[in-house]
């Protein structure tokens, strides 16, 4: 029994595994077989395009997957989304004095510079002997 809805736009098989990455796409994965036929069919002219295409593809799935992912945590949690870069630069705290968001380009170039040091502080200096 098949509806309307069925008979104007057609159901699609969609492989999904649990190994893909999440900006993986039906459009991305179509190219990777078109490629592995090329290469097994020993096209060699077609496997090269289609793997250069392929990596430009994937870098731009990449990027708009992050740059949603970090807009759309930062409107629903801005104070998550400062507790994670927080730690992904090894500030100590997310409520520490040093990460007060400032109006001042100035002040919040300091702070920014204040933040992604400060896991290299505690680094010894690496003195390099002389070759001579």
């Amino acid at each position: 029994m098949t509806t309307m809805l069925d008979e104007t736009i057609p159901v699609t098989t969609i492989r999904v595994h649990a190994s893909d990455k999440p900006w993986m796409t039906a459009y991305i994965k179509r190219e990777i077989r078109a490629r592995q036929k090329a290469s097994t069919t020993g096209n060699t002219t077609q496997d090269r395009h289609l793997t250069d295409k392929i990596i430009t593809l994937i870098k731009r799935a990449k990027g708009e997957y992050y740059a949603s992912k970090i807009k759309r945590k930062r409107k629903q949690d801005p104070a998550k989304w400062h507790r994670s870069i927080s730690q992904l630069v090894g500030s100590e705290g997310a409520n520490s004095n040093d990460n007060e968001i400032s109006n001042s380009p100035t002040d919040a170039a300091e702070i920014l510079q204040n933040v992604f040091t400060k896991p290299w502080l505690n680094l010894h200096e690496t003195i390099i002997p002389s070759l001579e």
